[in-house]
């Protein structure tokens, strides 16, 4: 993660800045795990450690020639180090907060039961979540360093087509799941399907890419 400006090449700017993205990434994460439940300034701290300490190590033994994990495991668009690092301080910061207030309640038989605690603002939601998918095509697409040249052209293609079908049928597929779940077509459930499809097609972008 450090920049040493004496010499440096074009792509060793551009892989600084790639990977000066996937840090703060890796604390964005975090952020919906403990939304409402975390002070500001914890915020504040767990994203300077996270993005100045920890994912930079992450990241060191998975993509340096240098790293012990590098040659042995293939990650790409982050998939190992930015969302191993993000989703493992994710869990261990819910474990430590626990539910929202009102998440669970006890019923009349005394058993817990949970509290469906919708969105704020649906209008809000679904436009982030455009945006995302949006970014998603840099994300993906752009993790292929180039784009010039026959094979690399290809890599991208069959990243970003995947990346478009991924978060379609995964948006598809949980509407449709949610309307016989709740009763009617859910917008929450649609998102967040649209969403964990593109997060999940990251294996399939992967052998589509190592293939080519």
């Amino acid at each position: 993660m450090g920049l040493q400006i004496d010499n440096l090449t074009p792509f060793e700017y551009l892989w600084w800045y790639f990977n000066y993205v996937f840090a703060g990434t890796t604390a964005t994460i975090v952020s919906g795990a403990v939304a409402e439940r975390c002070q500001f300034r914890a915020y504040l701290i767990y994203s300077t450690v996270l993005a100045g300490f920890i994912y930079p190590v992450a990241a060191h033994w998975i993509w340096s020639p240098d790293g012990f994990l590098f040659g042995r495991t293939y990650d790409f668009a982050g998939g190992g180090a930015v969302h191993m690092v993000g989703g493992w301080a994710a869990a261990m910061g819910a474990i430590v907060l626990g539910p929202r207030k009102g998440k669970f309640i006890v019923d009349e038989s005394g058993k817990k039961v949970a509290v469906d605690i919708p969105g704020h603002n649906s209008t809000l939601a679904v436009l982030g979540t455009l945006i995302l998918w949006f970014g998603f095509f840099a994300f993906n697409g752009g993790s292929s360093y180039a784009i010039a040249g026959e094979e690399a052209f290809d890599a991208v293609g069959r990243a970003v087509v995947c990346t478009t079908l991924g978060g379609a049928f995964g948006g598809v597929l949980t509407m449709i799941w949610g309307y016989f779940v709740v009763g009617h077509w859910n917008i929450s459930w649609t998102i967040n399907g649209l969403l964990g499809g593109m997060v999940r097609l990251r294996f399939f972008v992967l052998l589509s890419c190592v293939r080519s």
